[in-house]
């Protein structure tokens, strides 16, 4: 871990100890290790965090970059959960990475795409950002499986979330496969889509592993 990415980590857990457990911050006072000591210097000279007690605390300007970092850990974690099929954990890990070079647009871009989440799989607060603040309401991810779809509404197929290639071959050779514009008739009982002039009943199953952009009837 590179000694940017120790002072990222320290004002990430430091924001998650005091607005989420704590007001006091010594978890890393038991890691003598040199470059943590380095980072800890670095974050007090960039007036990001201050001695206070027995551990440290966030100044307006460590917060401003802290909150940050927990947003775009947790956006992160939404992505890889929601949309690539990870586990909980596994989005968590992957996430710890993310969140230490996705730039603010790139950030504001995730969250839209997701439809501005209130929270992170473990149920945890993703901090909102001006994209979020901007929405009088909360909306529509721009990708969502089939299986989320409205009955009547239509998507563009974005990809097939799946590692059963039984299951792919069956989408690919009944026509539905990335690009194509899917209708979905009806959701119960079983999946009835149209693809061009042909209907196909799905199992729920194969609607959840088919992931569509909505689409209004006029772009289609």
């Amino acid at each position: 871990m590179r000694n940017h990415d120790r002072a990222d980590e320290i004002l990430e857990t430091l924001w998650v100890l005091i607005h989420e457990k704590t007001s006091r911050f010594d978890f890393f006072d038991d890691q003598p290790e040199e470059k943590m000591r380095l980072a800890y210097d670095r974050l007090i000279k960039e007036n990001k965090i201050v001695p206070a007690d027995d551990g440290y605390v966030l100044t307006d300007a460590g917060e401003q970059v802290a909150v940050q970092l927990v947003r775009r850990h947790r956006l992160a974690e939404r992505l890889f959960y929601d949309v690539l099929g990870f586990s909980a954990a596994e989005a968590h890990r992957i996430g710890c990475g993310f969140e230490h070079f996705l730039e603010d647009d790139a950030t504001d871009a995730v969250c839209t795409f997701l439809g501005h989440p209130p929270c992170c799989p473990n149920g945890r607060m993703i901090p909102p950002g001006e994209c979020c603040r901007e929405q009088t309401r909360r909306v529509m991810p721009l990708i969502v499986s089939l299986f989320d779809l409205d009955a009547g509404a239509q998507g563009r197929v974005v990809f097939i979330r799946t590692e059963d290639h039984a299951i792919s071959d069956r989408l690919l050779s009944l026509g539905i496969y990335p690009g194509q514009i899917v209708h979905l008739h009806q959701k119960l009982p079983s999946f009835l889509v149209q693809v061009d002039q042909t209907e196909i009943g799905l199992e729920a199953a194969v609607a959840k592993s088919i992931l569509v952009r909505p689409l209004d009837r006029n772009s289609a």
